[in-house]
């Protein structure tokens, strides 16, 4: 992580100046205590010495005034003595019976004198005392010889120390805190123009061209400063030129519902609008320098850029090209980018999805052919009887055969019609279909009831399975049409004396409603047709039962005001079953 400049010369000037002031304190601290210490011992050997004479003279006296002389003479000069024979046996001592002290042969200041030095001394803590302790121990030429150790607290000493140290701690704090302060100063007094001048240099990178970095009394910064300042407002002044004509640009380019992509003069992609973006599925990053069969892999839009590009003239063309896993038709237009002075400098290519005008027109088409087709027939067919029994010598017998055969052409016109304004009618209500919780089997069997004179016809047995209690958010108008037709299809598709299951079930949260026949079944290929207008499976015999071709049409539509899904599965030869899929 990068710091900023203030906190990379201030520490600087701290280390500089903090750690040798750190070392001197340490140094100072560590030479008084020694100082203190090598006078203590001093002064812990003038009194060993002082006590040799009296020691030696009272050396072979009985245990007990010796050791009231040695309390006495300690008490006196606030010092422990003890005198221990050359085996460490305590002989008498100041503070203790010496039949209750520890052997003190091991003790550092005693073997220091039993090697055969002049003194011995240590700094330890007494077990006895129960404090930290300063010992000096010295041998006498006695007869026997012997040790006398001579001891004192350190407590007088360590406050000693303690107090100096605190001073020097305060000095060298006040110090400390001193050239903090001047460090700081001298330290935000060479970093804040440095620091005004990163602001105005990002504040320029962001677009904000308002923003002054403040004056210096340095040579170097000041002139940079004023460099800055004169590019900011030469930079504002080339803005303000621009900013009308790329406004323009921008109104115009935005806001056109066709993808456009920008291309320079070597047909370079430089921008695209956001139609384009979406079309793509892309963002610009990537638009920006590709070329066109890099941006649509599409041979034949390739080859028409450039054949329009090459000659430098608005071309118009329709392309069929894959987007995705869909088949699209663009109107694929070439235009040419001119400059103020007339020059060509790129190319603009513009691409109006007519895939939904295109299906619309193609659904349109069909349908009229389809519905030309259905109804030609029934109206051919009309017009024969009907020219015919103008004919006055028709038989009395044949004339009410004929008036039969156009009745059941006038019902089948009558059907095709009725059928084609429901399917206007629930599209209508796309937006307003009222649905609520109903029996969803009073649906089934009302659309059985409805039926079964037709089944009975072709000893068709009707069998329903559903819980009494299922019910299903629906329009009970509706969803019993949409069950109705699927049985009515189920019917005319079955073989005399078969089989049609309608049955209700939840499956995943769903309510799935199935109608299941054993009739002629669809191919595959056909099976994704079925739910078009007009479409049969089997046409002669479809009319030659009246159908209309819409049965099915109405039902997807239907479902699809419930938001559910129809589905179907079927093998040839064996039967259908399809399937209403509701949700909760």
């Amino acid at each position: 992580m990068k710091k900023k400049l203030f906190y990379k010369i201030y520490p600087a000037y701290l280390l500089l100046i903090v750690v040798p002031l750190l070392i001197f304190i340490w140094y100072f601290s560590y030479s008084l205590e020694k100082f203190f210490l090598r006078n203590a011992i001093k002064e812990l050997s003038i009194r060993a010495n002082l006590l040799k004479t009296t020691i030696e003279e009272n050396l072979f006296v009985p245990q007990n005034r010796l050791h009231i002389l040695l309390k006495k003479i300690g008490k006196s000069s606030n010092t422990r003595i003890t005198i221990i024979d050359l085996k460490g046996k305590v002989v008498a001592d100041s503070s203790k019976e010496a039949f209750a002290m520890d052997n003190h042969l091991m003790r550092e200041e005693v073997q220091a004198v039993l090697r055969g030095g002049k003194e011995g001394s240590s700094i330890r803590y007494s077990t006895t005392l129960k404090m930290r302790m300063i010992y000096l121990a010295i041998k006498l030429n006695s007869n026997p010889p012997v040790v006398v150790r001579v001891s004192t607290p350190l407590n007088k000493f360590d406050s000693k120390i303690a107090s100096m140290k605190n001073k020097v701690l305060i000095f060298s704090s006040s110090i400390l805190f001193l050239i903090l302060l001047i460090s700081f100063y001298i330290t935000k007094r060479i970093v804040k123009p440095i620091e005004s001048l990163r602001v105005a240099a990002i504040s320029f990178a962001n677009g904000d061209l308002k923003y002054r970095p403040e004056e210096s009394s340095i040579k170097e910064i000041s002139e940079l400063s004023y460099s800055m300042k004169k590019m900011a407002r030469d930079i504002e002044k080339k803005i303000e030129e621009t900013t009308k004509q790329k406004k323009e640009y921008e109104t115009l380019f935005t806001s056109m519902t066709e993808a456009i992509i920008a291309f320079d003069s070597n047909l370079i992609a430089f921008n695209a609008n956001k139609p384009a973006l979406k079309m793509l599925n892309r963002d610009i990053d990537f638009i920006k320098g590709k070329t066109i069969i890099e941006l649509i892999r599409n041979v034949e839009l390739k080859n028409f850029f450039y054949e329009a590009t090459h000659l430098k003239q608005k071309r118009e063309k329709e392309i069929k090209i894959y987007n995705g896993n869909e088949e699209k038709v663009y109107n694929v237009t070439i235009s040419t980018i001119l400059s103020d002075k007339n020059r060509r400098i790129g190319f603009l290519l513009i691409l109006n999805d007519r895939t939904k005008i295109v299906e619309l027109e193609n659904i349109r088409k069909k349908f009229v052919a389809n519905a030309s087709h259905e109804l030609k027939t029934p109206l051919t067919t009309i017009r024969g009887f009907v020219e015919t029994l103008l004919n006055e010598k028709v038989e009395e017998e044949d004339r009410v055969k004929f008036l039969k055969i156009l009745l059941k052409h006038t019902n089948r016109l009558s059907k095709i019609v009725n059928d084609l304004l429901d399917i206007s009618k629930i599209e209508n209500e796309e937006t307003s279909l009222a649905t609520y919780f109903y029996s969803v089997e009073k649906i089934l069997l009302s659309a059985i009831e409805v039926l079964k004179d037709k089944a009975c016809d072709k000893n068709i047995t009707l069998k329903h399975s559903c819980l009494k209690d299922m019910v299903a958010s629906i329009n009970p108008y509706y969803m019993e049409r949409a069950v109705t037709n699927l049985i009515d299809n189920a019917i005319d598709y079955s073989n005399k004396d078969g089989l049609i299951e309608i049955k209700a079930e939840k499956k995943s949260g769903k309510t799935v409603i199935s109608v299941v026949d054993q009739g002629i079944g669809i191919a595959e290929e056909e099976q994704r047709k079925i739910f078009e207008r007009f479409y049969r499976v089997d046409k002669s015999r479809d009319r030659k039962k009246g159908g209309t071709g819409l049965g099915l049409s109405i039902v997807k539509h239907i479902v699809k005001l419930h938001k559910g899904a129809v589905e179907v599965e079927s093998v040839l030869g064996k039967g259908s079953t399809f399937r209403i899929v509701l949700p909760d």
